[in-house]
């Protein structure tokens, strides 16, 4: 009976599910509010988390613990079809080589996609999460009493909140979209298959700055505004419309962009998205759902996660509430879900000291034990046979026979050593030889989402190490994009700075160094040059 916590940036989730009768059951559901201070989320969210550990059993049954944010990266990729087995492998050298491309700083794993839809290469999503923030979020959940069974992102656990219920349907793919305070999670479903998906560092907490920006209130009185007097909806209050409209179209542009992502990553020409369906906190904004359905072009409402699931087990009023009003849930409630899977079906980001030590308990002691226990038996056998010559001279001969094979087994283990560390080496220099690639692509699709309208891109190049002019850079490679800005209301400054911010949010390794304007000669226009690191 697996339990799935949210530890969101304005409230800590938690939904216990069972499998009944080829149905989701809901056991319990609980929600906690982290209250706005100046204080880091980590301290704020500290005495809710223990609460919640305490209410919800967290820390006697353990809980499968959603991951998000900047320190968070999916990545689409695909192998050949061969057989499983290569495939293990070929994805054992990929996390290798990812791991060595960050100097070691990044838990991975990977989980496979099923595309009946399309024969041939195999489509694979990784993730990818930064060694500190992990290990942080442990520490943040031990502290609070909670006992992680696995660390699994966002976007996986909202995508088996809509597919694990019951809630697809044949013949359709859906965009789904978690809008939660600090971080979106959007995955592209087709039928019950996930096809895509991702993270971004923005969400709900837009809205909530802007009017506190706007009418100079406090962030948690702008934060009840938002929803107590806060609409998108025409018709609806005029000065907070206006306000909460950037926002909105910032957000609505992301939600747009990942359509043609997903179509380019997945390479499936015909993919197209019949609806979106919103979730999270943000999903609660009068008329923002009517706001993206009329700047995308889509059908959009909000979902209910507990619409298919067997709330029987709850006190009716709290039944009637998570079907009213239990949007926000939807995270927790796919992470319980997710933990009903095998191992296989899920994307863990447990620090690998961990992953070993589970494995260990889990296979290898058993083999230590009846080592211990063959131990104890040719002891016994050895105190048997004391008083017998005949049996001591038999005993001493299998016992050299026996030294001798394990003499050869350790001859073979450190031939396989040595093989194993010739190849660890060829890898790393493969990592590194392949490192400027990798930043060359990670720039260009950071520019492409980008770019402001107005702004040109003209060149992108690699600047080899120690070129005149450029620093020296320990970090990595050094590109430099340069190009062209028109007219545009503000200034080019203005417009440069937007470009440079969006790239630094999209980048997922690099940093945005340097920036340069200039007028070109005998043109209106300006050119830019910007270093990324």
């Amino acid at each position: 009976m697996p339990i799935g916590l949210d530890p969101g940036a304005h409230a800590v989730k938690a939904v216990k599910v069972a499998r009944a009768g080829g149905k989701i059951r809901v056991l319990g559901a609980a929600r906690i509010r982290v209250e706005p201070g100046e204080e880091d989320w980590s301290q704020r969210v500290r005495g809710p988390l223990g609460r919640l550990a305490i209410e919800a059993g967290l820390g006697s049954e353990g809980a499968f613990v959603g991951l998000s944010g900047r320190d968070l990266n999916l990545r689409f990729t695909q192998v050949p079809p061969v057989a499983p087995a290569k495939v293990h492998l070929m994805m054992q050298h990929e996390m290798v080589q990812i791991v060595g491309q960050s100097g070691g700083t990044v838990y991975t794993d990977y989980v496979r996609l099923d595309y009946p839809w399309k024969p041939g290469p195999i489509p694979m999503l990784v993730a990818l999460a930064k060694n500190p923030f992990v290990e942080e979020r442990m520490a943040l959940l031990g502290a609070a009493n909670v006992k992680v069974r696995d660390l699994c992102p966002g976007s996986l656990a909202l995508f088996h909140a809509y597919a694990g219920t019951g809630a697809a349907q044949t013949g359709e793919t859906v965009l789904l979209v978690d809008v939660g305070a600090a971080n979106l999670e959007l995955a592209v479903v087709r039928d019950d298959k996930l096809v895509f998906a991702r993270n971004l560092a923005q969400g709900a907490r837009a809205f909530t700055e802007a009017i506190a920006a706007h009418f100079q209130v406090p962030f948690a009185e702008a934060e009840q505004l938002k929803f107590s007097e806060g609409t998108l909806a025409p018709g609806g209050a005029d000065k907070y419309r206006q306000v909460l409209s950037t926002p909105a179209g910032q957000l609505q542009s992301v939600i747009s962009s990942t359509i043609g992502f997903a179509k380019t990553q997945t390479q499936l020409a015909d993919l197209q998205v019949d609806r979106i369906l919103l979730s999270g906190g943000g999903a609660g904004l009068r008329g923002f759902a009517e706001f993206l359905q009329k700047s995308i072009g889509k059908p959009v409402a909000v979902f209910d996660p507990f619409e298919h699931v067997d709330l029987s087990a709850l006190p009716a009023e709290q039944a009637q509430a998570l079907r009213t009003g239990g949007h926000d849930m939807t995270v927790a409630l796919g992470l319980a879900v997710l933990g009903l899977q095998p191992r296989d079906r899920r994307l863990s980001l447990l620090p690998d000291s961990v992953k070993r030590r589970r494995h260990f308990l889990a296979h290898e002691v058993f083999v230590y034990l009846g080592a211990a226990c063959l131990l104890a038996a040719l002891i016994a056998n050895m105190i048997v046979a004391r008083g017998s010559r005949t049996v001591e001279s038999a005993f001493r001969d299998r016992l050299k026979d026996e030294s001798e094979v394990i003499e050869a087994k350790l001859a073979e283990f450190a031939e396989t050593a040595k093989k194993r560390d010739s190849l660890a080496v060829k890898v790393d220099h493969v990592a590194r030889e392949a490192r400027p690639g990798v930043a060359l692509l990670d720039v260009l699709a950071a520019a492409r989402d980008a770019l402001p309208e107005g702004v040109w891109l003209n060149r992108i190049r690699l600047v080899p190490r120690g070129e005149d002019g450029f620093p020296e850079s320990k970090d990595g490679p050094i590109l430099v994009l340069e190009g062209t800005i028109g007219e545009a209301e503000g200034g080019a400054s203005k417009l440069m700075d937007t470009f440079v911010s969006q790239l630094q949010k999209s980048l997922r390794e690099g940093r945005v160094k340097t920036k340069t304007l200039d007028k070109a000669p005998d043109s209106d226009r300006t050119v830019f040059q910007v270093l990324v690191i």
